[in-house]
């Protein structure tokens, strides 16, 4: 779907017996990492973004455990839904509405390049799309 990419993570560590290393946002200029952890049953995002924050413009995450159903939409009328495991990326672009569910207990990560701001948050409603 257009304004919507996921992709699985590669370990640069392949064929360690101690397990994988995954190195993430590498080479983005960062401002913060925001952890989020969500309870199996949970619904979350439930929203677009229109870019005012460069952050939102695209928005990144990195599923580090568990499993979620995602369901966006396109200003282009298009739709998509699937299920994300961990050690997925996925860039969700502007103008994308998303919605999470979660399908076990999740963990994932956003990467911003700027810090978030409470009082000028780029989420719009469902409502507004």
């Amino acid at each position: 779907m257009k304004g919507l990419k996921i992709e699985k993570a590669t370990s640069v560590s392949l064929g360690d017996v101690r397990g994988g290393t995954f190195e993430l946002f590498k080479g983005m200029p960062g401002r913060q990492v925001t952890l989020y952890k969500r309870k199996k049953g949970a619904s979350f995002a439930n929203h677009f973004h229109k870019g005012i924050d460069p952050s939102k413009d695209p928005e990144l995450f990195f599923v580090v455990s568990g499993k979620v159903t995602l369901f966006a939409k396109n200003k282009h009328g298009e739709e998509f839904e699937c299920t994300v495991e961990d050690l997925t990326f996925l860039t969700i672009d502007k103008n994308v509405y998303h919605e999470f569910v979660a399908l076990t207990d999740v963990v994932f990560l956003e990467y911003r390049c700027t810090q978030f701001d409470s009082d000028n948050s780029d989420c719009f409603s469902k409502e507004e799309y």
